[in-house]
């Protein structure tokens, strides 16, 4: 008795062991409320009994969880005995598993000699990293003659197995297992499942094994499979046919259409002496990748066999006819094709394990083609990075207007794209000879509301691992050019670029008309990309649209959740550091919000990675003027300053004036910071604040208001309160619980608009709010319905009048 790890432990025991011989009188263990049960003996032949009984897994072992009840037994031959076990727990939690719900019924005979039972059952668990949704085991029979079925529902996939056995000679030097699965279906997450067609037999023993010829199916793609494991090696083949292009959509990051079917074949030998021999070969049949079809012209192809379509048009000509083998329909009327169409592809690998050899070739129906040919050749003694590479390849894209079709976010592209290299160095520090080129392109782009063109990028390599990189583009007038050295250390280029431009045009929508001048470096290590230098913007015009009433801001938490359930990351492979000058030109004009004005300003922008964008410097009002209160104000002086902090939180510093009378002058002051202004009203000469107020918003003094006049008065008192008597509001709020609770002006109009205003969600997509004016004898009552992610209904009934509207919305960019 006594306690261990703050727990309580009482052990009770009595046996004896002689002759080779144990014998467990009984034997009870106690740990908290855990409880071990064990009886019997245990000599040439077993007969042993227990039960374990555990509320709480960490009273057996630190950092344990959960709960188990267990009994069982062993009986028979020490050596092979019957082991019989039915156990149960939940919420288990082990340091590299947890199981929420947990079911195990055994009987099994280890000598195979008696009928044997297993029924093993996990709901909610997490193996070595996998989550296991459910995974069930079902077994019986005894070594001559078994069965075994598997259903699991993972992360890795899902699986539904039926298998059938027999064991020869068992616990024997010279044991072999023979099996045949009659049904199994194998399905990886967002991809078609592959189920087996017929049976697939194979053997298993000591010494070597055979999987007989199987094949699987997935739609009309099949897959056939044979492999051996002998004394002289192993050897697999593979031959796939008929597989669709369009199988691997769900693992592109963007609707795409795919057609053109896939085949191959693989001959793979690994013998005991000598290298590995492999042989791959893949063939496409002609098809296109292009953007995804409206749901009524969808086409998926699944079958192997050419669908070409003839013109319904003689006279037609013949660059209006679809690519050999694909669905004509895919195109629709358009003289055309949608996207990048191709002919037949060929590609082939082949390796004695001293040297490898790769061929390429991919036509383009109209546009060019691909060609690749490459030999690697392995040194011995040296890692597989070491080995030498010698090859040379073809590239020509002589039309880029598919573009569109493919990429999202541009449309009316052209260009063509041309290279001739020859590859050499190791596969660590590949080595190019040549140069690609993009010529005469251009391209609209959607999001930025800009056209690109004129667009030059060349890269060339003298064959010392230097590639040299020359562009140039044109924007709304302005040009961007860029030049550097880089140099490929595996897949990452590493080395430096330098962009410069003058007048640049970066961004021209609704929103805003950017122009930049940047002299920027840029630098690449295999660890970390480096941004520094200056941007210049010479003109700009910002003009951002009125945000509709109710409008909230992401809140700064939020999780953007894919279709496949999982969280989004976009995590850069390299770490990016900036350090950037900011600098506004004489021709930075911000409109918008009341507030007419031009700007000035530098900033040292700083960006590191795991840490908010920082700051220093300030952004001016040089001259500008704000409405308020139904009157022009003069900004006298406008600051946002930065002190190095988060970018999202500069100080403010703002005063407007109106000058009165000759005499007197009095305007607005805002303070703080842009999350939390503060605004306040002065004059010069001082005066009381309700004549500062009437100053500001009539041009005379209080005694000389008529009633209207007092009431206008009333409204900007209590605009300027309105972030006040929010305050309060919210801290009533807190204990009735709505949604919207407090004073607010409707975007445009006066502040004797001003209502108060409670709301609430009744449910999801359901939203009601009541609101009564502080001026005006008029309430209102507000339904928004979410009739899905992107429409929206909103109804308005009130005294004076009734309406709705039907909101469609999209969210552009990242």
């Amino acid at each position: 008795d006594g306690k261990l790890r703050g727990r309580a432990v009482h052990l009770e025991g009595a046996g004896d062991y002689a002759a080779g011989t144990l014998r467990l009188d009984g034997l009870d263990a106690k740990s908290g409320r855990s409880e071990l049960h064990a009886s019997g003996t245990l000599a040439d032949a077993a007969d042993l009994a227990f039960s374990v009984d555990s509320p709480d897994l960490g009273d057996l072992w630190p950092g344990f969880a959960g709960k188990i009840a267990a009994h069982g037994s062993v009986k028979g031959p020490r050596s092979r005995p019957r082991v019989a076990v039915e156990a149960k727990g939940g919420a288990i939690r082990l340091p590299r598993a947890e199981i929420g719900d947990l079911l195990v019924d055994a009987n099994v005979d280890l000598s195979g000699s008696a009928a044997s039972n297993l029924a093993l059952a996990l709901e909610d668990a997490s193996l070595a990293g996998t989550s296991i949704t459910a995974l069930k085991v079902d077994g019986s029979g005894n070594a001559r003659a078994h069965s075994l079925t598997l259903v699991a529902d993972t992360s890795v996939g899902k699986a539904d197995v039926a298998v059938r056995g027999s064991v020869e000679a068992p616990w024997q030097p010279n044991a072999a297992w023979s099996f045949e699965v009659d049904k199994a279906t194998l399905a990886y997450p967002s991809l078609a499942p592959w189920m087996l067609d017929g049976t697939a037999t194979g053997r298993w023993s000591a010494g070597a094994a055979e999987l007989e010829r199987s094949c699987w199916h997935s739609g009309e793609a099949r897959l056939c499979i044979d492999a051996t494991d002998r004394q002289g090696g192993r050897h697999a083949g593979l031959t796939l046919t008929g597989l669709p292009l369009v199988y691997f959509r769900p693992l592109l990051s963007e609707p795409v259409a795919v057609e053109g079917d896939l085949t191959a074949t693989a001959e793979i030998d690994l013998p005991k002496a000598g290298p590995p021999r492999i042989d791959v070969t893949l063939r496409t049949t002609p098809g296109r990748i292009g953007t995804a079809p409206a749901e009524s012209s969808a086409v998926a192809l699944t079958s192997s066999e050419p669908a070409v379509k003839e013109s319904a048009d003689p006279a037609a000509p013949s660059d209006a006819a679809a690519p050999a083998g694909v669905d004509a329909s895919i195109f629709g009327a358009s003289a055309r094709p949608q996207g990048l169409a191709f002919g037949a592809a060929d590609g082939r690998i082949v390796s004695d394990g001293e040297k490898a050899t790769l061929d390429l070739a991919l036509p383009f129906e109209r546009q060019g083609h691909v060609d690749v040919h490459a030999v690697v050749e392995r040194s011995p003694g040296r890692p597989l990075t070491a080995s030498t590479l010698q090859g040379d390849a073809a590239l020509e894209v002589r039309d880029l207007s598919f573009l569109p079709n493919v990429v999202p976010e541009v449309a009316n592209t052209a260009g063509r794209i041309v290279g001739d290299v020859m590859l050499s160095g190791t596969l660590s520090s590949p080595r190019l000879s040549g140069s690609i080129a993009l010529e005469d392109a251009r391209a609209d782009l959607i999001g930025p509301g800009v056209t690109v063109q004129d667009v030059r990028i060349v890269v060339k390599g003298d064959g010392s691992g230097a590639l040299a990189v020359d562009a140039e583009a044109e924007s709304g007038g302005g040009r961007l050019t860029a030049a550097g050295v880089l140099r490929l250390e595996g897949a990452a280029p590493v080395g430096e670029v330098h962009v410069s431009g003058e007048r640049f045009q970066l961004y021209g929508t609704s929103d805003a008309t950017v122009f930049v001048s940047p002299d920027l470096t840029l630098t690449a290590t295999p660890s970390r990309l480096v941004v520094g230098g200056t941007v210049a913007v010479p003109s700009a015009s910002i003009t951002p649209q009125v945000i509709e009433s109710g409008a909230v801001t992401p809140s700064p938490d939020q999780v953007i959740i894919g279709a496949n359930g999982e969280a989004e990351r976009r995590a850069m492979t390299r770490a990016l550091y900036a350090a950037i000058t900011l600098t506004l030109g004489d021709d930075v004009r911000f409109t918008g919000y009341g507030l007419t004005s031009r700007l000035g300003g530098r900033l040292n922008i700083r960006e590191t990675p795991g840490e908010p964008t920082t700051a220093s410097g300030e952004v001016r009002i040089e001259q500008g003027t704000y409405q308020a209160y139904g009157q022009r104000l003069e900004i006298r002086r406008g600051r946002l300053t930065f002190a190095g902090g988060p970018i999202t939180r500069p100080g403010l510093d703002i005063e407007a004036v109106r000058q009165a009378t000759e005499t007197i002058l009095v305007g607005a002051r805002v303070r703080g910071t842009l999350a939390q202004p503060e605004l306040s009203i002065f004059s010069e000469p001082p005066l009381p604040e309700q004549e500062q107020l009437a100053y500001l918003v009539l041009g005379r003094s209080l005694e000389d208001t008529s009633a209207s006049e007092s009431s206008a008065l009333q409204s900007a008192a209590i605009a300027l309160g309105l972030k006040g008597g929010n305050a309060v509001s919210e801290r009533l709020n807190k204990n009735l619980g709505f949604q919207e609770f407090g004073i607010e002006t409707k975007p445009g109009e006066g502040t004797t608009s001003a209502s108060f205003v409670i709301g609430r969600y009744l449910s999801p997509s359901l939203y009601v709010s009541y609101g009564f004016g502080l001026f005006q004898p008029v309430n209102t009552l507000t339904l928004r319905y979410a009739i899905s992610s992107r429409w929206r209904l909103v109804t308005e009934s009130s005294s004076q009048a009734k309406g709705g509207d039907l909101f469609y919305h999209i969210e552009r960019g990242e």
